[in-house]
Order: C-alpha cells, then structure tokens, then sequence
C-alpha cells in the first residue's frame, strides 16, 4: 500500500464520524510514518526481551527455570518415579540435609560358664547376662531346656548420705573408695533382711554384688574385694584355686559356714567360690554380643521380665 493511499483511507474514515475540515496530506503521511514506525519498534522490543529473558532462565546454571524440562509423572506416592522429589515450601533457606540411617544399638551381654560340684556331681552352667536385655542360662549344653531371666539392671536398695535409694540401676552411685563403700554397705543393713551378724550381712551384699560379674564396673569389682578383706576374721593371701590359676585368695565364716574365693587380683572377677554348697569355678566369662537362643517370659515362668 503506497503512502498516498494510506492517507486517503484514514481521511474517509475521519469524515465519517468528524465534520470535514482541511487537511495537509503531507502532514498526515508524516505522521502516519511514525506511528508505524514506533508500532513496530514497540513489538520488535517486547519480543526480544521476552527471548532473552526466558533464554536467561531456561540456561543451565543460571537460575531458577519456570519451564524446566519435565520428568515421568509424580505416581502419587512419596517419591517422584525419576527418582527426583518435588521441593517443599520450606520456611528456611537451610537445609540440615539427608539424615544418615541409624544403627540399631547390639545389646552387650556378660557370658560366665561355670561348673559347679555338689554332692549330685559336676554340672555345667552357661549364663548370658544383661543390663538391658532379658537373659539366658543353659545347663549341661542343652539347648532344649533354657532358661530365662530378666535384665540385671537393678543392684538393689541402698542408704546413701543418709537417703534410701530404692531399686538402685547405676553402679557409679556408689563410691569406689573401700572404705567410703564399707560406710554405704553398713548404712543399708536392715535388721529383717539377710540372716548373721552385721559384718557377715555386709559380707553377704559384697558376694550378691559380685555375682553380677562384668556387668558391673572394674573399679567397683575391686573396691567389693577390698571391702571383704578388711571384715573382722577375713584373711587374704595369694594363691591358687583348684584349676592351679593364680590370684587373690580370701577366706571367712559367712553365716552358712567357711568360704574361700579366689579372684582375679587386676579385673576383681570371681575365679572360683568354695562354699558350703558346693565348688563353682568360672572357667570362662568375657563380654559377648552373640547368644544362642532369644529368652522369652515363657522360659523364664514369670509375668513380667521385671519380676524375674
């Protein structure tokens, strides 16, 4: 379309809807120009930018992409099927990150096989003790007939700076010193429990204590030895028990008639215990997280593990 017709069409249309007045053809043509001229550097502009800026965007590494390229659909669980999730609204621009999976925590038990000699004959004990497990005992090997019993977490009711702690679970409460341990076993005597003189109840609690071998702490071990020795009528000396191992050898008159123990000098663990009763020697015992069978209330024919 030439220019002279462009203005002869914008004239007819204005004569239409304006009285007709005159008009500088070349003026009209002038403008006409430049509204076509600004018209399409308006939309050359727009265009252009909306190119860059979504170029801008859609650039790898430059941003956040409004379109970015979409997977396989979200399948409506709690993972995307490409293996990417979508990102929360989250209130905080940090992130604490994956959380590594947690390992379950093996319970540590105590393992003590003794034989004991009775007038019945030999017999052979397997323990698996625990503060935090339910524990197990099988005699003679047979795996067909266990035992069970509940943790060993509790040491028992003590008088302690003048308070009774009942039920007693951390061995640290009490003191490692002998003699500030002597002070807290004569303190926890009580007239109807146990049977004999005061230094043979106090000689009672030092062996209950004791046969709860390596679930209780070294220091602990060896500060209950100290305290037995150092009982009116207790002797001490080096020796051997009845298998030729060599350690520490105490003797006393419990209520039940005399005792000789033989212990080991550097960990206060029992060797051997030669009581009224019978002979029990450890022939072995070590920490272990391995045990044969898993104790049910049932093996142990009590309610509740608490009660066994």
């Amino acid at each position: 379309m030439s220019d002279e017709t462009f203005a002869d069409r914008l004239r007819a249309r204005a004569d239409l809807v304006v009285p007709a007045f005159d008009v500088d053809p070349e003026r009209v043509v002038r403008r006409a120009r430049t509204r076509r001229a600004v018209s399409r550097s308006v939309a050359l502009t727009v265009t252009a930018a909306v190119v860059v800026v979504a170029g801008a965007w859609a650039a790898p590494g430059l941003g956040w992409d409004p379109f970015p390229r979409r997977g396989p659909a979200w399948t409506g669980a709690a993972s995307w099927t490409d293996g990417a999730a979508p990102t929360p609204h989250a209130t905080s621009t940090t992130s604490a990150g994956p959380t590594a999976p947690t390992t379950p925590t093996v319970p540590t038990y105590w393992y003590a096989r003794t034989e004991t000699t009775t007038s019945d004959g030999t017999h052979v004990r397997e323990t698996w003790s625990s503060t935090e497990r339910a524990g197990l005992w099988i005699d003679d090997g047979d795996l067909t007939a266990p035992g069970a019993f509940g943790p060993r977490d509790v040491l028992g009711r003590f008088r302690i700076d003048g308070q009774w702690v009942e039920m007693l679970r951390d061995p640290a409460v009490l003191p490692t010193s002998p003699a500030a341990l002597a002070a807290v076993l004569y303190a926890s005597i009580e007239p109807d429990r146990a049977q004999g003189t005061d230094d043979q109840k106090v000689f009672t609690r030092v062996h209950d204590l004791l046969m709860s071998g390596g679930t209780l702490p070294a220091d602990l071990r060896l500060a209950l030895w100290d305290v037995a020795a150092g009982l009116p009528g207790a002797a001490v000396a080096d020796g051997e028990d009845s298998t030729g191992r060599s350690g520490r050898v105490l003797e006393y008159r419990a209520h039940e008639g005399d005792v000789r123990w033989v212990g080991d000098p550097s960990t206060g663990l029992l060797l051997e215990r030669d009581e009224p009763s019978g002979r029990t020697v450890y022939v072995e015992q070590h920490a272990t997280q391995e045990i044969p069978l898993e104790p049910t209330i049932e093996m142990a024919g009590c309610l509740t593990w608490e009660t066994c």
